[in-house]
């Protein structure tokens, strides 16, 4: 009995030692997601300099052709700078910040600002990595494809702190600057 669990916890031991690894080296590189203009229109705002703005609708798309599941999910985040805008020959910051936000294949994040009329061009500042696997959903998935005997036995302690949530963002963010052109977008 005493071999048996000399055995178990040895084996333990062996699983924490390659999901702590696994998890280290898990995050993948991932393509830079797309941004886009979806829509602009005039709205009746006008800024303290006394300039009109228009409403832009940004779009943030993964552009990985791979499975829309958590591990292929490309997060994003804004860059620490704000969006600009480039009215005539200059360049100006907007009021709104990108935020987060994390992107499966084949979906897309919206985004919206406020710019003045007139932007030709939006300069979007953005950080981005994959998704990573957690210690605790490598430990998941290999008490998952454990044989059922040895499954059965793991007490339901083991299954609510391993949890649901298996991927978070990845440690190598990329940053990015995108000029988005706004001639493109759809008007009113």
């Amino acid at each position: 009995m005493q071999r048996l669990g000399l055995l178990l916890t040895g084996a333990v031991v062996i699983l924490l030692i390659v999901a702590a690894i696994s998890s280290v080296f898990s995050a993948k590189t991932r393509r830079p997601p797309v941004v886009q203009v979806v829509h602009r229109e005039p709205v009746d705002i006008i800024n303290d300099e006394g300039v009109e703005m228009w409403f832009v609708t940004l779009s943030i798309s993964n552009s990985e052709c791979l499975l829309p599941t958590s591990e292929n999910e490309v997060y994003v985040q804004d860059a620490n700078r704000r969006v600009e805008a480039k009215v005539g020959e200059r360049w100006v910051s907007t009021e709104g910040h990108l935020g987060r936000c994390k992107v499966a294949p084949g979906r897309l994040c919206e985004k919206d600002f406020l710019v003045p009329v007139g932007t030709r061009t939006c300069r979007v500042p953005l950080r981005y990595t994959g998704a990573r696997l957690l210690m605790r959903g490598s430990l998941a998935k290999l008490a998952e494809n454990l044989p059922s005997r040895f499954r059965s036995q793991l007490s339901y302690k083991f299954w609510r702190w391993v949890g649901f949530d298996r991927y978070a963002a990845g440690r190598s963010w990329s940053e990015i600057t995108i000029d988005v052109p706004l001639e493109t977008a759809a008007q009113p």
